[in-house]
């Protein structure tokens, strides 16, 4: 992977044919083979030749893989030997190089007796063993999916569990056991746990006065359901029982004006009501009713 550069120490003028094909003051080669060089000069000629030869590079027996994939506090041996070869490895010259727990890009340079020089370049991964994360009991409101996660230490592995997913998490609708098994070279781990859907309560809070002043605190009111409504539906009523506000959409705030416009309701006492459904095992039917302070 060499060139030679072929610069006789020839009078100025003179004239160099080389291997009866090139004329050049100079030759550069690539391949082992015989350079032959006729020159002239004032009507003197001479003829040279030489013999070029290749030298082989470092030829290890077992070259460091591009990447060593090894566990924690595992002794990594990677062996480089080639005959009358010189090592580096970063100030170690021996043939074979111990490595623990060096996770990173590594290299090892060998010089054969030759003189020549590559440089041998790996990646060491260290893997942890499989370490599963996973409580003893979850649970959920039925009508709901749950979701487990194995809790894995490392992506670097095998996952499988009862239910024959093989990803770190998994979605359940049922109550019962699950168990989850992982595995790597470094190791296993197994756990199981219990899965149980239970009726989950729907209530509602609402704040009773808020002060729609914009200073960043307690501007609005919005009454909070514990639950993901199916329907919902939100009136708040003046003193003589007009409708100022009216939503469909759960979680939609209320800033104190009068059908979202521009014109601000007074202060004083307003009654809300909220009718709304939740999905369980079957649709239930809510109504909640109250009072809030506005105060400017």
């Amino acid at each position: 992977n060499e060139e030679f550069l072929f610069e006789p120490d020839v009078p100025e003028g003179s004239v160099l044919l080389w291997n009866n094909e090139i004329e050049s003051p100079t030759f550069t080669v690539d391949e082992e083979g015989s350079v032959e060089v006729y020159g002239e000069y004032l009507g003197c000629s001479d003829v040279s030749s030489s013999m070029v030869t290749v030298n082989p590079l470092p030829d290890p027996l077992y070259p460091p893989e591009d990447v060593i994939e090894t566990c924690e506090n595992e002794v990594v041996e990677i062996n480089a030997y080639c005959d009358g070869c010189v090592y580096d490895w970063g100030g170690y010259d021996e043939p074979i190089y111990y490595s623990v727990n060096e996770a990173g890009v590594h290299a090892v340079e060998i010089t054969n007796e030759y003189g020549c020089t590559s440089l041998f370049s790996y990646t060491i991964l260290v893997t942890s063993s499989p370490q599963i994360t996973l409580d003893s009991l979850y649970q959920f409101c039925k009508g709901t999916a749950g979701v487990l996660s194995a809790g894995l230490n490392s992506t670097n592995m095998n996952v499988i569990w009862n239910t024959n997913d093989t990803t770190p998490l998994i979605n359940v609708t049922e109550t019962g056991e699950y168990s989850v098994y992982a595995s790597n070279l470094c190791g296993s781990d197994e756990t199981s746990t219990f899965v149980s859907f239970d009726e989950c309560s729907c209530d509602i809070w609402a704040p009773t006065a808020f002060t729609p002043d914009n200073d960043g605190v307690n501007d609005v009111f919005v009454p909070i359901i514990r639950c993901d409504a199916v329907s919902y539906q939100l009136n708040i009523f003046n003193r003589w029982g007009e409708v100022v506000f009216y939503s469909t959409n759960q979680g939609e705030i209320w800033t104190g004006c009068v059908h979202n416009g521009d014109y601000f309701s007074r202060d004083g006492v307003y009654a809300w009501e909220v009718s709304y459904s939740s999905q369980s095992d079957q649709l239930i039917l809510h109504q909640a009713r109250g009072h809030v302070i506005l105060i400017r």
